[in-house]
Order: structure tokens, then sequence, then C-alpha cells
């Protein structure tokens, strides 16, 4: 008796959206380990093949069906198809079916072949090729359908899924995905020459990446002719694509910046599809691997995919799967997308490997919920990566527009936990590569017990090295979404290895918090006047790596006045950096530029830089009259003398109150100071409404300023260890109602200090800290050892000396009245 495949569904559901697996996630594993772990896993299942062989019947022989299976006496080819468990089947005929279930098992003969269904579920095996014997004729697998209401196992339609322990194997030809262009090609050319020869065809499509900053120059073309590394195409291009690798030299150390464009394979021989109407409606195939089932894709095309604005339609989905090591989807394209590309959800130990993406909506590389650990990311290629409309965005990254980090990314990663090597994100509305971690767990997962003591945020740092990002609005972030200062701290140290980022839009680089180091980080032709390409809020360590201004790239029409470094609030510490061309060839571009912050902290220090064509090395952006302190008082410390001056000397604002006759005369519109400076912040423990106070020095300056809010403080940057002047601070009466003030001076070295006056206390004021002794004058305070203080008409003398590790000696007094 032949048994309908409504039957088992709801076993089945119950199966598939139950909690995954117990185990916990493994620890994270190179490509290599998984791909080793896909291989051992792949024998044993081959082996079953090769066993059942002899057990194979043809799909068009009558004697494989029941008679309540064929159809007119024929072997079942339209309607509603289900192969029984005990069924194994070699298809040997096209189908066009409303539904097609395979409980047994169902091979492809070695023939083209054409499956066209609304749906295909697979609860057994459904193999087209293995990995050591891929499939090598066509195979065409068309969804239908635009019900965006039917569910199917709570799967939606349009689909093809494993589910209840069902196996999915489509192995076709495994032909190199992408190369780089090795020459330079200008509009009108129809040939390409490559860095190698490749393995593709005539007749095959590829996709050369934009190199400008413009990722919609990005042009698709078929292959008419290929000549060794020489391709002719069927029409010439109408952009210039950059093929040349460029290399700069400091006379200790060479970097070299790879600035050519990728040419990716699009076409392979097994195509999985949504029907022609997708386009028009914007709701393709997708493609799910649930908890139990097997999925291992290789040498597949897929084209008109994902649904656009629901939630779990994507191409390519492992769905709450839980430990699927050995599985992956490996050298295949996605050529349209209207819903992400290859999405990890709630699944660890996944390798996704040599893949193309191109033309997606939202975020493309996709680890869903943020518990997923372990998986392997290796020399994936994502372009055309398009923000949804505000009404199809899955979550707010997706659209998300703050300056450190904005929606979608190529490479979207919401736990650190995983690796990331040799891939390329080519031309984004967002971000290429985007640390984007909650402190929970989100979406599905967050249900799931494993999940319940994980905290992305803080979560450990897996591996990210030798990636690259060009034409995309911002490189690389670990921003959290809308935050310019927060985002992932991983308990170990972040190491950025070998991340290449150039042209595009608004900045290449914005990390924010926790322990990170960047290595031969390579950035040209990056950021602009206003939003430099490199600016980190927290501290951040830059070493061996390499800013071009502008490059050769400028030559096509790109070039532009750029700013290197934002200092932010935080200090950066850079370790032989070299600095190439910020000149004035397209307007005055700068190494270090001053952004608006809320803090300004004194910690940021170079050594072992170098330049080349460059000579200015400060932007104040704004006029004195404009600037607060937290813009006149950002710091670059030169501990070896690199910068120009003297070992020990600090680059600085030419803003009065940052100078004096230590400094060097103005360079761009700043300077060279032997200073060492610190930070003072001034708290009155009140939230809001402060009224401004008057920031003086000895020497008759100043200057107004405003309280930080909402904070309850106000700041100023001093120089430290002189006699030169000392600093006062006047304040509004108002504030003395709040009876007491708490002044933090930070950021030093061990024995640092510094003289305040504050004028006009209340004769009432003490001092509570105990370490601080009367002064017999000024002039002893000033030379007198230790912290003291003094009482002269209504001013209040301090001394404050900082105690501490260097960069982080601080001290910390308060005052009561």
């Amino acid at each position: 008796m032949r048994r309908s495949a409504a039957g088992i569904l709801p076993i089945l559901t119950l199966i598939a959206l139950s909690a995954c697996s117990a185990s916990s996630p493994s620890d994270v594993t190179d490509s290599d380990a998984l791909a080793h772990q896909s291989h051992s896993q792949a024998a044993e299942f081959s082996a079953e093949l090769q066993a059942s062989t002899n057990k194979r019947l043809h799909w068009s022989d009558t004697n494989a069906w029941s008679d309540d299976q064929l159809q007119s006496g024929k072997a079942p080819s339209s309607g509603d198809i289900v192969v029984e468990r005990d069924q194994i089947l070699l298809l040997d005929q096209n189908l066009a079916v409303d539904s097609l279930t395979i409980n047994g098992q169902v091979e492809c003969a070695s023939q083209d072949l054409n499956i066209s269904a609304d749906w295909i579920m697979v609860h057994g095996n459904f193999v087209c090729g293995t990995p050591d014997a891929p499939y090598t004729h066509q195979l065409d697998i068309t969804l239908n359908g635009n019900d965006r209401t039917a569910s199917v196992m709570g799967m939606g339609t349009k689909m093809l899924s494993a589910m209840g322990g069902g196996r999915i194997w489509l192995h076709g030809e495994a032909r190199t995905s992408w190369l780089m262009l090795d020459e330079t090609v200008r509009p009108g050319s129809d040939t390409l020459v490559l860095e190698q020869a490749p393995d593709w065809r005539v007749g095959d499509w590829i996709v050369i990446t934009a190199t400008g900053d413009d990722m919609e120059e990005a042009e698709v073309r078929q292959i008419t002719t290929i000549d060794g590394r020489h391709l002719v195409l069927n029409k010439g291009l109408f952009h210039t694509h950059f093929g040349e690798i460029q290399t700069f030299s400091n006379g200790q150390r060479t970097w070299t910046a790879d600035t050519r464009a990728e040419v990716a394979l699009l076409s392979r021989n097994i195509r999985i599809q949504g029907d022609e109407q997708s386009e028009s409606t914007r709701f393709g195939g997708h493609v799910m691997i649930m908890q139990g089932s097997e999925g291992l894709f290789s040498g597949v095309e897929m084209n008109r995919m994902g649904q656009e604005g629901i939630l779990g339609r994507y191409p390519f989905h492992w769905h709450l799967a839980g430990d699927v090591g050995g599985q992956y989807i490996r050298h295949s394209s996605i050529r349209r997308s209207y819903n992400r590309c290859v999405t990890v959800h709630g699944s660890h130990n996944a390798l996704v490997q040599d893949n193309v993406c191109m033309d997606h909506i939202g975020h493309g590389y996709f680890l869903e919920d943020g518990g997923e650990t372990g998986n392997v990311f290796d020399h994936n290629l994502g372009l055309l990566t398009r923000k949804p409309a505000r009404d199809m965005a899955l979550i707010p990254s997706d659209i998300e527009t703050g300056q450190a980090a904005r929606g979608p990314s190529t490479f979207w990663i919401s736990n650190g936990d995983n690796v990331f090597t040799g891939n390329a994100a080519a031309g984004s509305d967002g971000l290429g590569f985007w640390y984007d971690t909650d402190e929970q767990v989100t979406g599905a997962s967050a249900s799931l017990a494993r999940y319940a003591n994980v905290s992305p945020l803080t979560s450990p740092f897996g591996k990210f090295s030798d990636n690259r990002v060009h034409s995309s609005n911002m490189g690389f972030s670990s921003c959290e979404a809308g935050q310019g200062a927060e985002g992932y701290l991983p308990p170990n140290q972040a190491h950025i290895e070998n991340l290449t980022v150039f042209t595009g839009g608004d900045g290449a680089v914005w990390p924010c918090k926790g322990n990170q180091l960047f290595t031969n980080l390579v950035l040209t032709d990056s950021g602009h006047a206003r939003k430099a390409a490199f600016v980190a809020p927290r501290p951040v360590t830059i070493r061996d790596s390499l800013f071009v201004a502008n490059s050769s790239l400028s030559a096509e029409g790109i070039g532009r006045q750029r700013s290197a470094i934002g200092i932010y609030d935080f200090g950066v510490i850079f370790e032989n950096v070299h600095f190439v061309n910020y000149n004035d060839d397209y307007g005055p571009s700068y190494l270090f530029g001053a952004r608006d912050a809320a803090n300004r902290l004194t910690s940021g220090r170079v050594s072992g830089v170098s330049y080349d064509n460059s000579f200015n090395l400060y932007d104040r952006r704004k006029s004195i009259d404009e600037l607060r302190p937290s813009q006149w008082g950002a710091v670059i410390h030169d501990l070896d003398g690199s910068l120009g001056l003297a070992p020990n000397t600090a680059l600085v604002a030419d803003h009065p109150m940052m100078v004096d006759d230590t400094c060097t005369a103005p360079i761009g519109t700043g300077r060279l100071c032997d200073n060492r400076y610190g930070w003072v912040r001034l708290d009155f423990r009140k939230t809001t409404r402060l009224p401004p106070i008057k920031h003086t020095r000895s020497d008759g300056l100043r200057f107004t300023v405003n309280p930080l809010e909402p904070r309850s403080s106000y700041q100023s940057v001093v120089s430290v260890n002189h006699d030169r002047h000392y600093y006062g601070y006047e304040f509004d009466q108002k504030l003395f109602d709040i009876g007491r003030l708490n002044i933090l001076l930070a950021y030093l070295h061990q024995g640092d200090t510094v003289t305040l006056e504050l004028k006009s206390m209340p004769a009432s004021a003490t001092i509570l800290d105990r370490d601080y002794t009367l002064a017999a004058s000024l002039a002893d305070l000033r030379q007198g050892p230790g912290k003291r203080y003094i009482r002269i008409a209504d001013s209040l003398f301090v001394k404050m000396q900082a105690e501490g590790k260097s960069w982080e000696a601080s001290d910390y007094m308060s005052i009561v009245w």
C-alpha cells in the first residue's frame, strides 16, 4: 500500500524543530582539518552507495514502482511523488512535479537532467555526484511558485530541504571559483589576462569585480575564447578594472598592496534556481539542512534564490542543525539572491569554502543568532551586497547607518569564535566584514538550553587572516550597531592579520573595543577628508602596516583628499607604520586628524613611523574658535622621534592651549612639541544642565569649556612635568551648590605631575585625600616632592601626581565643601 507524504509530516516536523544536539560547540578548526573530516565521513557513505549499486533500479523502469505509484502505467513524472524508504532509484528521466519527497534513495544517472518542482523534501538520500566522483553532466533543479503563505513542514515552499536524517549530496565539477586579474583592463576592451590559466570553458559566465569606489562597476560577461591566461569576452567592458599589485618600501621593509579585481566563475554544471517569475516577485528558491540531516554541496550554481523579507528563507541554510562537522558548501556560486547568501544558523563546524556570492540583499555570509562557533569561511568572494528596503530588513543591522558600522555586511559575524581566511568582500552598500556581537544569543537559538550561558559579545576570538575588502562603503568593524565606542570584547587578543582594504566610501576600518592587534594592515585609497581610513575609539595596536592616501588607482579617477587616522576617544598605538602620499595632490591629505569625541584620552603613541611623499601630519579640522577640548586635545605621543622632532615628544593640534615655546612651527594645522600630555576630568556628580566654565593657563590664555553632556563632567588636556605654566578653572557659582568636586588626572607615567588652580572655591573646600600635604608657597608646591596643595586668596592650588604603569598612571582626588 502506498504511504502518503502527509502521513509522516507531523512526526518529521517535530524532529526537525526540536532542540539541537546537546553537544557543545567544538573548538575552532581550520579549513584543512574540516576538509579532512568531510572526506573521512563522506568515504563511509560513498562505500554504502557502491554497495547498493546492485539493488538500484532505473527510475524509468516500471518494475521500480508499485502499482499505485505508476502514472498511466509509466514511471511517475508529475504531480506529488513519494519515493518510499525501500526504493533505491537511478534518476534517468526529467521530472516536472508539484512535489518530490525522497524517503528512500535517488541518484542521478550519467546524463543531463531537469527537475522542476514546487518543493523537494529529502528524508532519505538524494545524490548527484560524490566527492571522489563528481557529476559531470548538466543538472537543472527549478523551484516553482509564488505562494508566500504556504508552509511545508514549517519551511515554507519553493525549497530543497533535508530533514529527519535526510542527506543531500550535490557534487558538480569542482572548478576554480575565482582568480585575480593580472593586467588592468580599460573600457571597450573585451580581453582579460588572469593570474593563471583557468579551468573554465567557452560559454561560461563570469563576473569581473569593481576596483573603484562604485561597486556597481562589477560586470558580468560570457567567455567566447580561452587561450591560456587570456580570455575573450562576448562584449567589451564599460569600466576600468585594475590589475596591478603595487609595492611600497621604507628602505627597511616592503609592503605589497594587491589592488587587483577578482574574476569569478558563475557557471556550474549543477544548477538550483527559482523559476523565471522569481525576479519580479523577489520570491526565489531556498535550501535548508535541518538537525540530524546532511548537506554536502560542491560545484553548484544557485540563481534567483532567497525570499525577500522572510526569515529563514535563504539560498543555502543550515538551520538549527547543531554539530555539522563534515558538511560543506564549496566551489559554488550564488548569482542572484533576494535574501542573504550562505547562512549558518544554530550550527557549528561547517565548512564554507571557495564560493562566490553575487548580487544579494542583506547580509551575505551570515552567522544568524550569535551562538554559531567553529565554522570555517575560507576563500569566499562576495560582491554587490545590497541594503534591503526598510520594511524588508530582517534585523536592524541590515539597514544600520551608524558612523562606526553600517549594514548590510558581506560577511556578518555574530560570534568571534569562527575562522575567516582568504575571503574577499568586493562591493557592499555597508561593510565588508562586521563583528557585530550581542550580549546574548538571539532569534530561535535563544530558547535552546545549550546557549543559556553563551555571550557572543565576549566570545573567544577565532582567526581572521588574509582577507580583503574594496569598493565598499566601509571595510571592517567590530562595533555594535549604532555605537561609536562599544563592541566585541573577546577574552583573548583579536589578531587581525594581513587585512587589505582599498577604495570605497566613508572609511576603511573601525575597531571598537578589547585587545585588538592589526599586523600587516594595508589600506590604500580609502576614507576621505572628514572620515578617516582608520578610526579606533578604544586602544588598538597597529603594527608593520601600510597606509596609502592615493595609489596608482588614483589615475583611474578616484583620487581625493584623504585622512589616514582619526584620533578618537582612546589612544591608538602605531608601531612601524609607513604612510605614503599624504600630500596636496588632491587637496591636503593628512596622516592624523582630530575627530569629534566624547572624551579625549592621551595614550595614543607611535614609534618606527616612516613616510614617503607625505608632509601633512595633522588636520585640526576646525578653526580655533570652533574647537572644544575634546577636539583641540587630540594628541599623538612620539616615542622615538620618528615623526620628526625628538624622542618623547608629541604631535598636537595647533591650538594655544596645546602649544608653547617647545613646539615647532605649524605643520598643516598641527605642531610637534617637546611635551608629554595628560587628561584631566572634573566631575561635579550632576547628570545634566551644567553651566560652562573657563579653562585658563597661567600665561594668560582663557577659553570657555562646555560640559560633556549628558555626563556630569568637564575635561581638558594638559602638558605635564614643567614649570612654564600651570592650568586654571573658573567655575560658575551655581556649581558650588553641588558640594563636591572629583578630579581625575590620567593616561600618564609614574611620577608625572601637573599644577591646577581651582578659582573662587568656597572657603570650606577640603581635600579628602590624606596623601596631599600643605605647601608653604606656590613655588614650594610646584617644586617640592609629592602631592601638595595651598590656598592663595580664593584659589585652591593642587599639584597632582600620577601613579601606576606607563600610559595608565593616574591620580584621583575629591574636594568637598
